[in-house]
């Protein structure tokens, strides 16, 4: 089953709208530690991308992903 990425997540508002909804749903942003919303929000998942390098670490690469790219299409070099 899939889950939807949301990267560029900060503050995470996002992600918990779609986790209230039932949707599968994790966040991904620069910083090493997720966002307050989501850190205080288990069991919300958070992964750290890489903006420099274009890497998004510990995802799972059986698993489907639909990538929500809002407000971060602008910072791409």
């Amino acid at each position: 089953m899939g889950a939807f990425l949301d990267v560029g997540c900060v503050p995470g508002d996002f992600v918990r709208v779609l986790a209230r909804n039932g949707f599968a749903v994790i966040g991904a942003d620069a910083a090493r530690d997720p966002p307050p919303a989501l850190a205080a929000a288990p069991p919300l998942q958070y992964r750290r991308f890489d903006f420099e390098a274009y890497e998004l670490e510990g995802l799972d690469p059986r698993r489907s992903y639909t990538v929500i790219l809002r407000h971060v299409l602008a910072h791409v070099r």
